[in-house]
Protein backbone atom coordinates (compact mmCIF):
# COMPACT_ATOMS: atom_id res chain seq x y z
CA UNK A 1 0.00 0.00 0.00
CA UNK A 2 1.71 3.48 -1.06
CA UNK A 3 2.79 5.60 1.73
CA UNK A 4 0.58 8.01 1.11
CA UNK A 5 -2.44 6.43 1.51
CA UNK A 6 -1.01 4.71 4.71
CA UNK A 7 -0.77 8.15 6.59
CA UNK A 8 -4.14 8.85 5.34
CA UNK A 9 -5.63 5.84 7.00
CA UNK A 10 -3.87 5.92 10.09
CA UNK A 11 -5.05 9.80 10.52
CA UNK A 12 -8.36 8.89 9.92
CA UNK A 13 -8.60 6.13 12.43
CA UNK A 14 -6.46 8.86 14.83
CA UNK A 15 -9.05 11.51 13.73
CA UNK A 16 -12.19 9.31 14.82
CA UNK A 17 -10.60 8.46 17.98
CA UNK A 18 -10.84 12.21 18.89
CA UNK A 19 -14.32 13.10 17.97
CA UNK A 20 -16.44 13.63 20.48
CA UNK A 21 -19.53 11.42 20.77
CA UNK A 22 -23.00 13.61 19.79
CA UNK A 23 -26.01 14.27 21.79
CA UNK A 24 -28.84 11.72 21.04
CA UNK A 25 -32.33 11.82 20.69
CA UNK A 26 -34.70 9.39 21.94
CA UNK A 27 -37.78 8.84 19.37
CA UNK A 28 -40.58 6.54 18.77
CA UNK A 29 -43.64 5.67 16.76
CA UNK A 30 -46.27 2.96 16.80
CA UNK A 31 -45.68 0.71 13.81
CA UNK A 32 -47.74 -2.67 13.21
CA UNK A 33 -49.04 -2.63 15.87
CA UNK A 34 -45.82 -2.36 18.07
CA UNK A 35 -43.54 1.07 19.99
CA UNK A 36 -40.58 0.91 17.42
CA UNK A 37 -37.75 3.11 18.67
CA UNK A 38 -34.86 4.97 17.73
CA UNK A 39 -32.31 7.52 18.67
CA UNK A 40 -30.88 10.33 15.67
CA UNK A 41 -28.37 13.16 16.01
CA UNK A 42 -29.08 15.96 14.06
CA UNK A 43 -26.99 18.90 13.27
CA UNK A 44 -27.73 22.52 13.78
CA UNK A 45 -27.41 23.36 9.67
CA UNK A 46 -30.46 20.75 8.93
CA UNK A 47 -32.91 21.62 11.70
CA UNK A 48 -34.09 24.02 8.95
CA UNK A 49 -36.49 22.26 6.93
CA UNK A 50 -35.24 24.15 3.83
CA UNK A 51 -31.95 22.47 4.72
CA UNK A 52 -30.90 19.26 1.97
CA UNK A 53 -29.14 17.20 4.40
CA UNK A 54 -27.86 13.82 3.81
CA UNK A 55 -29.44 10.53 6.29
CA UNK A 56 -27.55 7.75 7.53
CA UNK A 57 -29.36 4.95 8.77
CA UNK A 58 -26.46 2.88 11.17
CA UNK A 59 -28.15 -0.64 11.71
CA UNK A 60 -26.81 -2.67 14.74
CA UNK A 61 -26.43 -6.80 14.31
CA UNK A 62 -28.43 -8.93 15.94
CA UNK A 63 -28.83 -11.50 18.78
CA UNK A 64 -30.23 -8.83 21.13
CA UNK A 65 -26.90 -8.01 22.60
CA UNK A 66 -26.27 -4.53 20.94
CA UNK A 67 -28.59 -1.40 20.56
CA UNK A 68 -28.68 1.38 17.45
CA UNK A 69 -26.89 4.03 19.95
CA UNK A 70 -24.28 1.18 20.92
CA UNK A 71 -23.51 0.46 17.45
CA UNK A 72 -23.51 3.64 15.85
CA UNK A 73 -21.44 4.92 18.91
CA UNK A 74 -18.72 2.22 19.00
CA UNK A 75 -18.08 2.26 15.13
CA UNK A 76 -17.61 5.96 15.22
CA UNK A 77 -20.20 6.43 12.81
CA UNK A 78 -22.35 8.80 14.73
CA UNK A 79 -19.67 11.37 15.47
CA UNK A 80 -18.05 10.75 12.33
CA UNK A 81 -21.58 11.07 10.03
CA UNK A 82 -22.36 13.85 12.20
CA UNK A 83 -18.65 15.95 11.56
CA UNK A 84 -19.77 15.63 7.96
CA UNK A 85 -22.91 17.17 7.91
CA UNK A 86 -25.00 13.43 8.02
CA UNK A 87 -28.48 13.38 10.18
CA UNK A 88 -27.64 9.77 11.40
CA UNK A 89 -30.53 7.54 12.95
CA UNK A 90 -29.70 4.58 15.09
CA UNK A 91 -32.71 2.42 15.01
CA UNK A 92 -33.80 -0.70 17.46
CA UNK A 93 -34.87 -4.01 16.26
CA UNK A 94 -37.89 -5.32 17.65
CA UNK A 95 -36.69 -8.23 19.71
CA UNK A 96 -33.49 -9.76 18.88
CA UNK A 97 -33.04 -9.56 15.45
CA UNK A 98 -33.77 -7.59 11.87
CA UNK A 99 -36.21 -9.06 9.46
CA UNK A 100 -33.47 -9.14 6.69
CA UNK A 101 -35.20 -11.71 4.55
CA UNK A 102 -34.00 -15.17 6.14
CA UNK A 103 -37.61 -16.68 7.59
CA UNK A 104 -35.67 -18.09 10.04
CA UNK A 105 -35.35 -14.67 11.68
CA UNK A 106 -38.15 -11.83 12.66
CA UNK A 107 -40.22 -13.34 10.17
CA UNK A 108 -43.50 -11.37 10.01
CA UNK A 109 -41.77 -8.40 11.58
CA UNK A 110 -42.51 -5.17 9.02
CA UNK A 111 -38.74 -3.31 9.23
CA UNK A 112 -39.21 -2.29 6.23
CA UNK A 113 -42.28 -0.35 7.13
CA UNK A 114 -40.74 1.24 10.26
CA UNK A 115 -37.71 2.05 8.34
CA UNK A 116 -39.55 4.38 5.83
CA UNK A 117 -41.60 5.32 8.88
CA UNK A 118 -38.53 6.89 11.11
CA UNK A 119 -37.88 8.57 7.58
CA UNK A 120 -40.69 10.03 7.31
CA UNK A 121 -41.33 10.92 10.88
CA UNK A 122 -37.92 12.99 10.85
CA UNK A 123 -38.79 14.71 7.02
CA UNK A 124 -41.10 16.37 9.66
CA UNK A 125 -38.48 18.07 11.57
CA UNK A 126 -35.43 18.31 9.84
CA UNK A 127 -34.31 18.82 6.08
CA UNK A 128 -33.62 15.90 4.33
CA UNK A 129 -32.35 15.55 0.92
CA UNK A 130 -33.79 12.64 -0.55
CA UNK A 131 -31.22 11.59 -3.18
CA UNK A 132 -28.70 11.11 -0.34
CA UNK A 133 -30.23 8.75 2.51
CA UNK A 134 -27.54 5.77 2.86
CA UNK A 135 -27.94 2.97 4.97
CA UNK A 136 -24.93 0.70 6.81
CA UNK A 137 -24.69 -1.99 9.00
CA UNK A 138 -22.91 -5.21 10.13
CA UNK A 139 -24.37 -8.80 10.10
CA UNK A 140 -27.93 -9.20 10.77
CA UNK A 141 -27.87 -4.58 10.08
CA UNK A 142 -25.85 -5.82 6.73
CA UNK A 143 -28.21 -8.65 5.32
CA UNK A 144 -31.19 -5.56 6.55
CA UNK A 145 -28.74 -3.24 4.45
CA UNK A 146 -29.22 -5.28 1.51
CA UNK A 147 -33.15 -5.81 1.99
CA UNK A 148 -33.30 -1.87 2.08
CA UNK A 149 -31.56 -1.91 -0.99
CA UNK A 150 -33.45 -4.47 -2.30
CA UNK A 151 -37.15 -2.66 -1.69
CA UNK A 152 -35.76 0.81 -3.05
CA UNK A 153 -35.15 4.05 -1.38
CA UNK A 154 -32.04 4.52 -0.78
CA UNK A 155 -29.36 5.63 -2.39
CA UNK A 156 -27.01 3.95 -1.24
CA UNK A 157 -25.93 0.40 1.29
CA UNK A 158 -22.74 -0.69 2.74
CA UNK A 159 -22.89 -4.15 4.43
CA UNK A 160 -19.98 -4.92 6.54
CA UNK A 161 -19.24 -8.66 7.08
CA UNK A 162 -22.54 -9.75 5.43
CA UNK A 163 -23.54 -11.71 2.30
CA UNK A 164 -26.95 -11.86 1.06
CA UNK A 165 -29.82 -14.32 2.27
CA UNK A 166 -30.14 -17.36 -0.10
CA UNK A 167 -33.69 -16.30 0.13
CA UNK A 168 -33.43 -12.69 -0.33
CA UNK A 169 -31.61 -13.17 -3.52
CA UNK A 170 -34.29 -14.57 -5.32
CA UNK A 171 -36.60 -12.74 -4.42
CA UNK A 172 -34.38 -9.40 -4.92
CA UNK A 173 -35.68 -6.71 -7.16
CA UNK A 174 -34.32 -3.48 -7.05
CA UNK A 175 -36.87 -0.92 -8.05
CA UNK A 176 -34.70 1.87 -8.37
CA UNK A 177 -30.85 2.12 -9.41
CA UNK A 178 -28.36 1.60 -5.82
CA UNK A 179 -25.03 1.66 -5.12
CA UNK A 180 -23.35 -0.61 -3.33
CA UNK A 181 -19.94 -1.05 -0.63
CA UNK A 182 -19.46 -4.49 0.36
CA UNK A 183 -16.92 -5.31 2.99
CA UNK A 184 -16.62 -9.09 3.89
CA UNK A 185 -13.98 -11.11 5.94
CA UNK A 186 -12.47 -14.19 4.52
CA UNK A 187 -11.86 -15.96 7.83
CA UNK A 188 -15.40 -15.01 8.78
CA UNK A 189 -16.58 -18.10 10.74
CA UNK A 190 -19.92 -16.69 11.20
CA UNK A 191 -21.02 -15.14 7.99
CA UNK A 192 -19.13 -17.56 5.82
CA UNK A 193 -17.14 -15.84 2.80
CA UNK A 194 -17.98 -19.28 0.60
CA UNK A 195 -21.63 -19.32 1.73
CA UNK A 196 -23.68 -21.31 3.99
CA UNK A 197 -25.47 -21.75 7.52
CA UNK A 198 -25.14 -18.13 9.53
CA UNK A 199 -23.59 -19.10 13.32
CA UNK A 200 -23.47 -22.70 12.48
CA UNK A 201 -23.33 -24.14 15.89
CA UNK A 202 -25.93 -21.41 17.29
CA UNK A 203 -28.81 -22.98 16.42
CA UNK A 204 -30.65 -22.30 12.52
CA UNK A 205 -30.07 -18.87 11.56
CA UNK A 206 -30.98 -19.15 7.91
CA UNK A 207 -28.34 -19.37 4.99
CA UNK A 208 -26.68 -16.87 2.70
CA UNK A 209 -24.81 -17.29 -0.79
CA UNK A 210 -21.05 -16.09 -1.64
CA UNK A 211 -19.66 -12.83 -1.44
CA UNK A 212 -18.73 -13.79 -5.23
CA UNK A 213 -22.73 -14.77 -5.83
CA UNK A 214 -23.84 -11.60 -3.64
CA UNK A 215 -21.20 -9.39 -5.70
CA UNK A 216 -22.23 -10.96 -9.13
CA UNK A 217 -25.91 -10.32 -8.24
CA UNK A 218 -25.42 -6.72 -7.62
CA UNK A 219 -23.41 -5.66 -10.74
CA UNK A 220 -25.64 -7.85 -13.03
CA UNK A 221 -28.71 -6.05 -11.42
CA UNK A 222 -27.07 -2.81 -11.48
CA UNK A 223 -25.80 -3.09 -15.36
CA UNK A 224 -22.64 -2.63 -14.81
CA UNK A 225 -19.65 -3.56 -16.98
CA UNK A 226 -18.36 -7.63 -17.14
CA UNK A 227 -15.11 -6.29 -16.33
CA UNK A 228 -14.09 -4.89 -13.10
CA UNK A 229 -10.61 -2.92 -11.56
CA UNK A 230 -8.70 -4.96 -8.74
CA UNK A 231 -6.18 -4.01 -7.03
CA UNK A 232 -4.59 -5.65 -3.67
CA UNK A 233 -3.05 -3.86 -0.78
CA UNK A 234 -0.53 -5.81 1.21
CA UNK A 235 -1.00 -5.58 4.93
CA UNK A 236 1.57 -3.24 7.13
CA UNK A 237 0.70 -3.51 10.77
CA UNK A 238 -1.36 -6.81 11.16
CA UNK A 239 -1.81 -9.94 9.41
CA UNK A 240 -4.89 -8.82 6.71
CA UNK A 241 -4.76 -7.81 3.64
CA UNK A 242 -7.54 -5.54 1.39
CA UNK A 243 -8.50 -6.59 -1.94
CA UNK A 244 -10.60 -3.33 -3.62
CA UNK A 245 -13.25 -4.78 -6.56
CA UNK A 246 -14.94 -1.93 -8.34
CA UNK A 247 -17.94 -1.86 -10.90
CA UNK A 248 -17.72 1.49 -12.53
CA UNK A 249 -19.97 2.49 -15.71
CA UNK A 250 -23.02 0.99 -14.28
CA UNK A 251 -26.71 2.19 -14.88
CA UNK A 252 -27.68 5.71 -13.99
CA UNK A 253 -23.73 6.15 -12.68
CA UNK A 254 -24.26 3.62 -9.46
CA UNK A 255 -20.80 2.13 -8.32
CA UNK A 256 -20.18 -1.67 -7.03
CA UNK A 257 -17.66 -2.37 -5.16
CA UNK A 258 -16.21 -4.80 -2.46
CA UNK A 259 -13.49 -4.34 -0.22
CA UNK A 260 -12.74 -8.32 0.47
CA UNK A 261 -10.65 -8.51 4.08
CA UNK A 262 -8.66 -11.22 3.37
CA UNK A 263 -7.84 -12.80 7.02
CA UNK A 264 -10.75 -10.66 8.37
CA UNK A 265 -13.06 -12.21 11.04
CA UNK A 266 -16.92 -11.17 12.17
CA UNK A 267 -15.81 -7.54 12.80
CA UNK A 268 -15.69 -3.89 11.75
CA UNK A 269 -12.20 -3.14 10.74
CA UNK A 270 -10.78 -0.18 12.18
CA UNK A 271 -13.03 -1.20 15.51
CA UNK A 272 -12.02 -3.48 18.34
CA UNK A 273 -12.77 -6.78 17.91
CA UNK A 274 -13.15 -7.82 21.77
CA UNK A 275 -9.82 -10.48 23.75
CA UNK A 276 -11.09 -13.39 24.93
CA UNK A 277 -13.64 -15.89 23.89
CA UNK A 278 -15.09 -13.04 21.84
CA UNK A 279 -11.93 -12.85 19.92
CA UNK A 280 -11.41 -16.14 19.52
CA UNK A 281 -15.03 -16.42 18.16
CA UNK A 282 -15.44 -13.41 15.73
CA UNK A 283 -11.31 -13.53 14.48
CA UNK A 284 -8.94 -11.36 13.66
CA UNK A 285 -9.49 -7.42 13.15
CA UNK A 286 -8.61 -5.41 9.96
CA UNK A 287 -6.45 -2.22 11.77
CA UNK A 288 -5.71 -1.28 8.60
CA UNK A 289 -8.05 1.01 7.84
CA UNK A 290 -11.52 2.79 8.87
CA UNK A 291 -14.72 0.63 7.64
CA UNK A 292 -16.78 3.80 8.72
CA UNK A 293 -14.41 6.36 7.27
CA UNK A 294 -14.40 4.70 3.85
CA UNK A 295 -17.51 3.88 4.18
CA UNK A 296 -18.32 7.39 4.66
CA UNK A 297 -15.75 8.69 1.92
CA UNK A 298 -18.33 6.29 -0.55
CA UNK A 299 -21.46 8.06 0.23
CA UNK A 300 -20.00 11.07 -0.23
CA UNK A 301 -18.75 10.33 -4.24
CA UNK A 302 -21.75 8.49 -4.96
CA UNK A 303 -24.22 11.24 -3.44
CA UNK A 304 -22.33 13.92 -5.60
CA UNK A 305 -22.88 12.14 -8.84
CA UNK A 306 -26.29 12.67 -9.61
Amino acid sequence: MPQAVISLLFAALAAMAQQPQPAWQPRSLVHDGATRTWNETVPAACTSPRARCPVLVALHGGGGRTSGVQFAGGTGLAAAGGARGYIVLAPDALGDNWNDGRPELAAGIDDVGFIRAMLADLRGRAGVDPARIFATGASNGGLMSYRLACEGGFRAVAPVIANMGADLIESCRPPRNVSLFMMPGTADRLMPYQGGAVARGFGDRGTIVSSDRTLDFWSVAMGCGVTASSERFDPVRDDTAVTVTRYDGCRGGVVVQRWTVEGGGHTWPGREGGRGLRARLVGPTATEFSATQVILDFFDAVGRER
